[in-house]
């Protein structure tokens, strides 16, 4: 082989490794952002994984196998003499590398099947040059016949790459810029294709035209004198196969939203991924599946309580409900009993039905709040009067601890709002401050106003709460541990009335506990 051939020969041969490379290790991305992070291994042959079929498998293999037929055609051409043994080494040892690159940068699945196949489209190349050798009868007519494709192969390829590398950029900036719909986004790649393929198409007739005159050969003088004809038909193949491919496109981007609207109600983690043109319609979905992962939450979430509230009302109504049984069937078993001790356990037993009665109303009054059944009759309301009132009511529980409570309300101070849902608020709030608070100590109500509002503060000393007991305090059902046990507080439902209330009026209750006293802060509008 002359030197100048050989060089030619060797260039080409380096552009195939680059193709080569950029094919098996980037997966022809122009991007490596675009890549997928994989490292997995496979050392069983021609082993396939059945969830995605044999017949990918099958078109991998032929692939594999045909990519790496030029390389046995170029190592023919540039080590003609050299043992077959070695050829078929270089190929192996091409592939191999190529396999352990995959693996080292998680870039791929490394394949003991790829390796047999890749090695195989060597051999196959070696064989196909060695026949083609046969036929001309010359080696040197062989050569000029494969550095002739390859010049126009390796040609059509890195002009077709570039341009596609031009469309992608002009593509994307014009999509990102106007904000196409999937429907011109697509038709603007269609006119782009075709632009480029005939663009890509009149240069390969061009260099057809300076390149086959050059050489000796009744083919090349055939094809020379036909180069029109098959310009024609290269552009007849050509716009089928782009029309054919883009027709099929829409039904494409139809399996992947099909496919991904059955991955939005998956109980997982794993987002939903679509095609560059569908990613406004990926992040709708991927919100989609956000929403209902946290609507399964929710759901479970008020399934849990809904099951803790179950078992603590039937706590809170079994143990007087199990009183009363108790002391009425020792009325039933001694009628002889004494007047006095029978009056005694009448009056145990009418009290603990009282209680149970209590518990009773307090779930029928949250559940009309929850239902938004009622209705506010709002007037005037005199903040000091009011609070005035609901001290006087309550005394009775606060004394019995040695408990008292002192009350600083702002002149004419005033609020619209319901006189006795206000009043019942209040009256929880005292009640819950009396049952948690240190004995002997004071309770402290100031009233004050705020802008166009009017911040209410309950403070009394008593344990600190912890803050995870703080930020459900007042959820339904929720009592300290001590109140739990104690057999005379409510429903653990009169925090939640209160809040319901204040929500109703259009204000705010939040709860704060430190240093040993608890607060409790109330923020109502002074109007409507």
């Amino acid at each position: 082989m002359k030197r100048k051939r050989k060089f030619g020969v060797s260039v080409l041969f380096l552009i195939y490794l680059a193709l080569l490379v950029w094919i098996i290790l980037f997966k022809l991305q122009f991007n490596i952002n675009d890549l997928d992070t994989v490292r997995k291994i496979n050392i069983i042959p021609f082993y396939y994984d059945k969830e995605i079929g044999v017949d990918f498998h099958i078109k991998e293999v032929l692939e594999n196998l045909l990519i790496f037929v030029p390389m046995g055609i170029y190592l023919q051409m540039l080590l003609f003499k050299s043992k077959s043994y070695l050829k078929l080494l270089i190929i192996a040892g091409i592939s191999l590398l190529l396999e352990i690159t995959q693996y080292i940068l998680a870039i791929g699945s490394s394949d003991i099947t790829d390796l047999i196949t890749n090695t195989a489209g060597g051999l196959l190349g070696i064989a196909l040059y060695s026949i083609v050798a046969r036929l001309l009868k010359s080696r040197e007519k062989a050569d000029k016949l494969f550095l002739v494709i390859a010049v126009i192969v390796s040609t059509f390829i890195i002009g077709l790459l570039a341009l596609l590398f031009i469309f992608k950029l002009i593509g994307g900036v014009l999509m990102k810029k106007k904000q196409l719909t999937t429907e011109k986004r697509l038709g603007v790649q269609l006119y782009l294709v075709l632009f480029l393929y005939t663009v890509t198409g009149i240069g390969l007739g061009i260099l057809a035209q300076f390149i086959f005159p050059k050489f000796d050969s009744k083919i090349l003088s055939w094809l020379y004198w036909r180069i029109d004809m098959i310009f024609i038909f290269y552009l007849i193949i050509g716009f089928v196969c782009i029309f054919n491919y883009f027709w099929k496109k829409p039904w494409g981007y139809l399996d992947e939203v099909i496919s991904a609207t059955q991955t939005v109600y998956e109980q997982n983690d794993h987002p939903v991924a679509l095609s560059d043109p569908l990613k406004e319609l990926e992040e709708q979905l991927n919100q989609i599946k956000l929403s209902v992962l946290l609507s399964k939450q929710v759901a479970k979430e008020a399934e849990d309580r809904k099951n803790e509230i179950v078992m603590y009302l039937a706590h809170d109504i079994r143990t007087p409900l199990t009183t009363v049984i108790g002391y009425l069937s020792l009325l039933h078993e001694a009628p002889d009993m004494p007047e006095k001790q029978k009056e005694k356990y009448v009056q145990i037993a009418l009290s603990k039905a009282e209680r149970l009665e209590k518990l009773i109303n307090e779930l029928f009054e949250i559940t009309k709040y929850n239902a938004h059944t009622v209705s506010l009759k709002k007037e005037k309301v005199d903040l000091q009067c009011l609070l005035a009132q609901v001290v006087d009511e309550i005394y009775p529980s606060l004394s019995a601890k040695g408990n008292s409570a002192a009350f600083t309300v702002d002149d004419d101070l005033v609020v619209y709002a319901d006189p006795e849902k206000l009043a019942r608020v209040f009256s929880n709030l005292l009640k819950n401050a009396a049952a948690y608070s240190y004995p002997n100590t004071e309770i402290i109500i100031t009233a004050k106003r705020c802008g166009n509002s009017v911040q209410i503060n309950f403070e009394n000393h008593g344990r600190t709460i912890e803050p995870e007991q703080i930020s459900g305090i007042f959820e339904k059902f929720n009592r300290l541990d001590e109140a739990r046990l104690s057999d005379t507080g409510g429903a653990g439902l009169g925090l939640s009335i209160a809040e319901e209330i204040i929500r109703l009026h259009g204000g705010t209750i939040t709860a704060f506990s430190e240093n040993e006293m608890v607060s409790f802060v109330i923020m109502l509008p002074i109007s409507d």
